[in-house]
């Protein structure tokens, strides 16, 4: 029995496991096909999201992958339109080659058309003389007979026909009336041959015309379609550049905001960050909407502490600019200093720690760390949650989230600061939980907002 369970377990993890990998594995590429004009356009913006950046990169990488393709069909175009060039010419010297044999035909049959007319005239001149030979006879046997007979024929043929029917001629007049029946005879079937000939070779410069025009056309097509290839490779070398610079420019904004050597979290305003909640309106974020403490608190977990408990006197009442915001600052530096313990550690995506992180993941370990639990969850959810805090007011601790449009719909990243103008963050594939400067550049221009979540 056990035997039996033991192999219905490994043949059910057999079948199970294969299809779980499937599964996983299974992840689409983005579709770039049709959409150049849409991911160009994105990938040449100056503010580009983790997750954007990821794609330009892939988009990028798709512009290269289709212009080694453009490439390949430029040059079978440029083969195929040089094999229809050259079909063109065959062409062009066939037809030449008719033309030629055309005008020869015509010279011929000009020339036995003549041969022809001249003929009739010799015709003519024989049958004057066989008429006058004719008188001659019917004058020595005193008779017209062979004249009327003769002369009532209603055409050269007829008139040989008859000719030849008298016994009487001598054998001098049966041979030239064989004779100029002959050679008429003969020119009339030349005449025809040269005819049919004609015909043909006609034929023939109809049939080559409209394969030479056909292939004229079919050149023109191919032309235009490789300059229609050329172009939208020209444009793809220009987007690869582009795309590639802007990506550049971002990745060296990125560089000159790090900054190293930060192991400890700094106070900005200690006297203010002590304040109770309950003196403290709510505070804008830096470009969303306003949240009231009473809201937040709602949005808080039931692990976050109420600075009430932990604060020391009142301070005075900062300007309404700059409202004050509750939380324990203590907790907060520890949060702050718990990421910086982690400088160095790998970007994953979906990784919570404690070895490698994707930025929100870093966020709530950080926070789990010091007993704030509030779930594992995307920038979008932190953007919602906590109390928030006026750029002014910020206190090591606090997370800052970045919009590429500035608005909670662009909220694309989340870091949590450390104190004097600077964070801590996993960035992006391919790089390490770090400390930057958010006060200029890259950070200071995609800064949405700040919550406090302790």
């Amino acid at each position: 029995m056990g035997k039996s369970k033991l192999f219905s377990l490994l043949l059910t993890a057999t079948l199970v496991l294969p299809l779980t990998y499937t599964q996983v594995s299974n992840v689409k590429a983005t579709d770039f096909s049709g959409k150049e004009s849409k991911y160009y356009k994105l990938c040449s913006s100056s503010t580009l999201s983790a997750g954007d950046k990821k794609t330009c990169k892939e988009f990028n990488s798709y512009l290269k992958d289709q212009s080694a393709s453009l490439k390949d069909q430029i040059a079978d175009a440029k083969k195929a339109i040089e094999e229809t060039q050259k079909s063109v010419d065959d062409i062009v010297k066939s037809l030449d080659s008719i033309n030629a044999q055309i005008t020869d035909n015509t010279n011929k049959i000009n020339y036995v058309t003549t041969a022809i007319t001249n003929t009739q005239n010799e015709i003519n001149t024989k049958k004057e003389e066989l008429k006058a030979r004719l008188y001659s006879v019917q004058s020595q046997l005193n008779t017209n007979m062979y004249a009327d007979y003769l002369l009532g024929a209603s055409s050269f043929g007829e008139f040989f026909s008859r000719a030849a029917t008298l016994g009487d001629l001598t054998s001098y007049e049966n041979d030239l009336v064989n004779e100029i029946h002959a050679k008429e005879e003969e020119l009339k079937a030349e005449q025809a041959t040269l005819n049919s000939a004609k015909e043909a070779l006609a034929v023939q410069k109809q049939a080559a015309t409209k394969q030479q025009a056909e292939l004229v056309a079919k050149v023109t097509g191919q032309k235009a379609a490789l300059d229609a290839t050329q172009q939208q490779l020209n444009q793809n070398t220009d987007s690869i550049e582009v795309i590639a610079k802007n990506m550049a420019d971002i990745e060296k904004a990125d560089k000159l905001a790090e900054v190293k050597g930060v192991t400890q979290a700094v106070e900005d305003h200690p006297a203010q960050q002590q304040q109770p909640a309950a003196q403290q309106p709510a505070s804008k974020p830096a470009q969303s909407n306003t949240t009231s403490n009473s809201n937040s608190n709602k949005n808080t977990n039931t692990n976050n502490q109420s600075s009430s408990n932990n604060a020391a006197a009142p301070a005075p009442t900062p300007a309404p600019s700059q409202p004050a915001t509750s939380g324990n600052q203590s907790k907060g530096m520890a949060i702050a200093n718990t990421a910086l313990s982690k400088q160095g550690s790998n970007y994953v995506w979906g990784s919570s720690g404690p070895n490698t992180f994707d930025c929100s993941g870093l966020v709530w370990w950080a926070h789990k760390q010091n007993g704030v639990n509030f779930g594992r969850c995307s920038t979008k959810v932190l953007v919602g949650m906590g109390q928030s805090v006026a750029r002014g007011n910020l206190q090591a601790g606090d997370i800052i989230l970045f919009s590429s449009n500035g608005k909670a719909s662009g909220v694309h990243h989340v870091g949590i600061y450390v104190g004097g103008g600077r964070m801590v963050h996993a960035p992006r594939t391919g790089e390490t939980v770090k400390v930057v400067n958010i006060t200029s550049g890259y950070y200071n221009n995609q800064y949405y907002t700040a919550r406090r979540l302790y």
